[in-house]
């Protein structure tokens, strides 16, 4: 098969490696990957690097900063665009968002139809219309939800989502949380999505070495790796670090993201300097997961299912999590690790303590979360999306007969 990846995702984390990892998979079975994404991210860079053939569907778009005169450093005023930016600055925001995607559904049609492969993979998030773009190309697709709904959206969001999730032949949803939301959200039945969870490559794991043992000392290390977002919970993380202050218990948070400035600001009020480090992005976060002692993901809001998480897991490592959505589905509460009411500092300072004062269950935790995350081995994942691929491509056939 030729398979298209579409994404519309600027950044760089968890989601572009999953749709890097998804291709080469892919291509290793005999398939041709083909990536529809932003002209200059990395993902795009990285893809062209690995023999992956790319069709750039729009640019990545850098904003000027504004000068002290209120306008665009390096952009005239009369540019069309600033002018076009002037019109639609007037207009009801839900009235620009679905001129908008009209727009962008005719634009991408036209893209595929010239490049034209067997079925779509589209990572919906946030950006709906490129299912609506495939069917009408002809093309059959199948949609992945990477995270859950988004608490909160405004009705004409809502609207949008169920009326161009009408457009994908299958859905696939990556955990049994976000499916159950999904289907409320979209207004679908179970026998509309499928589950594939998201995965590791168990394998790569099982040939490192961890460069200390899980609460051997010297020192407790806490490691976190998130993007800098208030979904990831990571004030409520910084907040428990108090009480640790001087005992020898450190905390690395290894990420970027717009929330970056807020949480140093935290850690200097707190004057938690001395045992909290911001790392930043990291290519190299498994090496710094070998060398931790215990990991923590203490999200609030739409998350997914982390690969930070299962990356943690399966380099043995106990975890600490929230409880919120599906994240129990993944840390076994006593069994894996430890899990906390979500947005609950102190619960959460308890939990790294209990793990401090019991190595030895911290070490079993770790052994069994190893373990356990055989389960999200990625053949798995990979062969359940080639499953949905055949299907949208037979169901497509049976409509198109049908007519």
């Amino acid at each position: 098969m030729k398979i298209g990846y579409f994404t519309s995702i600027e950044g760089w984390g968890g989601s572009e490696l999953y749709i890097r990892d998804l291709m080469l998979a892919v291509r290793q079975l005999g398939h041709e990957p083909v990536l529809f994404g932003l002209s200059g991210s990395r993902l795009m860079d990285e893809a062209r690097a690995l023999g992956i053939s790319c069709v750039p569907w729009k640019e990545v778009e850098v904003l000027d900063k504004m000068d002290s005169g209120g306008n665009s450093q390096g952009v005239k005023p009369s540019d069309p665009w600033v002018i076009k930016s002037i019109a639609l600055s007037i207009l009801p925001r839900s009235l620009k968002t679905i001129l908008g995607n009209v727009q962008e559904i005719f634009r991408l049609i036209q893209l595929f139809r010239r490049n034209v492969v067997d079925v779509m993979h589209v990572t919906v998030h946030g950006y709906e219309v490129a299912g609506v773009a495939a069917k009408v190309a002809g093309i059959p697709s199948v949609a992945l939800f990477p995270i859950s709904p988004v608490p909160g959206q405004v009705w004409w969001r809502r609207m949008l989502a169920r009326l161009t999730a009408r457009g994908y032949n299958r859905i696939c949803i990556s955990s049994r949380y976000s499916a159950r939301e999904w289907c409320k959200e979209l207004g679908f039945s179970d026998s509309r999505c499928e589950v594939v969870l998201n995965s590791v490559d168990v394998s790569r794991f099982r040939a490192l070495t961890r460069t200390r043992e899980v609460g051997s000392g010297p020192g407790f290390k806490v490691i976190t790796v998130a993007r800098l977002h208030p979904m990831k919970g990571l004030k409520y993380l910084i907040e428990a670090m108090h009480p640790f202050a001087g005992t020898g218990v450190t905390l690395d948070i290894v990420g970027d993201g717009d929330e970056a400035e807020e949480l140093q600001a935290l850690v200097q009020a707190l004057a938690l300097s001395p045992i909290v480090r911001f790392l930043g992005h990291s290519d190299k976060h498994i090496e710094l997961l070998l060398d931790a002692d215990c990991f923590v993901l203490p999200s609030v809001s739409h998350e997914g299912l982390p690969l930070a998480l299962l990356d943690a897991m399966a380099v043995g490592l106990p975890v600490i999590t929230s409880d919120y959505g599906p994240l129990p589905e993944v840390n076994l509460h006593q069994k894996t690790g430890l899990v906390v009411p979500a947005r609950n500092s102190r619960d959460l300072s308890q939990a790294i303590c209990w793990l401090v004062k019991n190595p030895n269950r911290a070490r079993e935790m770790g052994e069994a979360g190893r373990r356990h995350v055989c389960a999200f081995d990625r053949k798995v994942m990979v062969g359940k999306f080639l499953e949905q691929y055949r299907l949208a491509l037979g169901e497509q056939a049976r409509v198109m007969s049908e007519a």
